[in-house]
């Protein structure tokens, strides 16, 4: 308690790069995550429920698992080690990101089929108040974007403990 009262130096840089990587990891997995999470909502193609099922699995994997693939890959040895990435934030970023990916994908992909779903309802029930098509438009879409938003950033900080 003794460091966070003294505000040390050490301390705040330590928690100022926990910060920037995690953040940059949820930036990065929303900037990918979201865009293919839409697209396997509204889209119809053979082989999307495997794609479906796949995303899903991924959200299982273990922490540690993906730090040691990410490992293999930015060592010396193997395919991505003359990047010199080992051990330095950018992995800690690509880690991160690989790990939430996936959950952000599969948020989208459902908040993107509660909103189509909503409008199919709508536009079956026409005589719906114009209030409760109001709420099936926005409450899937507003719940989604800040599920997406929360789970990612409570997983993000799993990669730097493992």
């Amino acid at each position: 308690m003794g460091l966070v009262g003294r505000a040390d130096p050490d301390l705040i840089e330590i928690v100022v790069l926990s910060l920037r990587v995690s953040l940059t990891a949820v930036i990065l997995a929303c900037v990918l995550g979201l865009p293919l999470g839409a697209f396997l909502a509204i889209t119809r193609f053979r082989g999307r429920e495997a794609i479906i099922t796949l995303i899903n699995a991924l959200m299982g994997r273990p922490p540690v698992v993906v730090d040691l693939i990410v490992y293999l890959h930015l060592s010396r040895a193997g395919p991505l080690g003359f990047l010199g990435l080992l051990y330095t934030p950018s992995a800690m970023i690509i880690a991160q990101t690989i790990l939430i990916a996936p959950i952000f994908v599969a948020l989208s992909r459902h908040g993107q089929a509660l909103v189509s779903q909503g409008r199919n309802r709508r536009m079956d029930r026409r005589r719906q108040p114009w209030r409760q098509g109001r709420l099936l438009r926005h409450a899937p879409r507003r719940f989604s974007r800040k599920s997406r938003s929360a789970a990612g950033m409570g997983l993000a900080p799993v990669a730097l403990r493992a």
